[in-house]
């Protein structure tokens, strides 16, 4: 992990700083309200979240898929520089890494004391709410 090794920090320019990555993510399968959860959470002063991205909207994508090869630096961009990084919350939601094998490991190599938001229903909503789409 890059932010507890002294040798990556002081390569990395001043904007670059661990206080940039998320504290949590929001996770959960398509159609369980995990939209609902980012715009709810973002209505707080003191919680932000990623800047969307041109291809998958408000979900970054990064952990589980070829976003993850373009590295942290990439990663880093979608996120603000926090006003206050003592009480300041930066937050991630993606859908897809509620089932993507690969996801834990990577996530908890790079944010290991970030906490999860999972979002779940009742799976037969969920499946009337793929229906109706």
């Amino acid at each position: 992990n890059p932010c507890d090794d002294k040798r990556h920090k002081d390569i990395w320019s001043k904007e670059k700083t661990c206080d940039r990555l998320p504290k949590f993510l929001v996770v959960g399968p398509q159609k369980t309200g995990t939209t609902a959860v980012h715009f709810f959470l973002t209505m707080h002063p003191a919680v932000t979240s990623n800047f969307p991205s041109p291809s998958t909207f408000e979900e970054i994508q990064f952990f589980n898929g070829p976003n993850y090869h373009k590295g942290i630096d990439w990663y880093m961009e979608f996120f603000p520089i926090p006003s206050n990084a003592s009480t300041d919350f930066m937050f991630e939601k993606s859908a897809n890494y509620f089932d993507t094998e690969v996801v834990p490991k990577r996530g908890a190599a790079l944010l290991p004391r970030a906490k999860i938001i999972t979002v779940l229903i009742n799976p037969a909503d969920r499946a009337y709410s793929w229906y109706q789409v």
